[in-house]
C-alpha cells in the first residue's frame, strides 16, 4: 500500500515510541487498527454498492451498452461479408485465368477406379 520496508517501519515504531511513550503506545495501536478496520469495511460496502449499480439486470445503461455493442457486431458482420465474398470471388477467377481446366473432371478418370473394382468382381466369381 505505501511501499514501507521493514527498516521503515522499525524507524517508524521507534519514533511512536519516543513520541507516545510505552504506557499508551498499546491504546494507541488499538484506535488505529479499529479505524483502518472502519476504513476498509466502507471502502468493502461502497465498490459492493457501486458494483451491484453498475452490474444489476434492470440498469437502464447496461441495456443500451448492450444494444451497442449488437449494432456494432451486425456492422461488422457485414462489413466483412461483401470483401469475404469478393476475395473468394477473385480467387476463383485468378485460378480460373491460370488454369481453366482445374474445375473439369474428365470422366474416364472417374470411371477407371469403377471399371476395376467391377472387372475384378465379375474375375472373381
Amino acid at each position: 500500500m505505501f511501499d514501507l520496508g521493514i527498516q521503515e517501519i522499525i524507524m517508524i515504531f521507534f519514533v511512536a515510541l519516543l513520541v507516545f511513550g510505552p504506557k499508551s503506545l498499546p491504546d494507541l495501536a488499538k484506535k488505529v487498527g479499529k479505524i483502518l478496520g472502519q476504513i476498509k469495511r466502507v471502502m468493502a460496502d461502497v465498490r459492493s454498492h457501486v458494483d451491484s449499480t453498475m452490474y444489476a439486470d434492470n440498469n437502464p445503461l447496461k441495456d443500451e451498452l448492450n444494444s451497442i455493442q449488437r449494432e456494432i457486431h451486425d456492422v461488422r458482420i457485414k462489413a466483412d461479408a461483401p470483401s469475404a465474398m469478393t476475395q473468394e470471388h477473385n480467387t476463383s477467377e485468378l485460378r480460373e485465368k491460370a488454369d481453366p481446366s482445374h474445375d473439369r473432371v474428365e470422366q474416364t478418370d472417374l470411371q477407371k477406379p469403377a471399371q476395376k473394382e467391377e472387372s475384378s468382381k465379375l474375375d472373381g466369381k
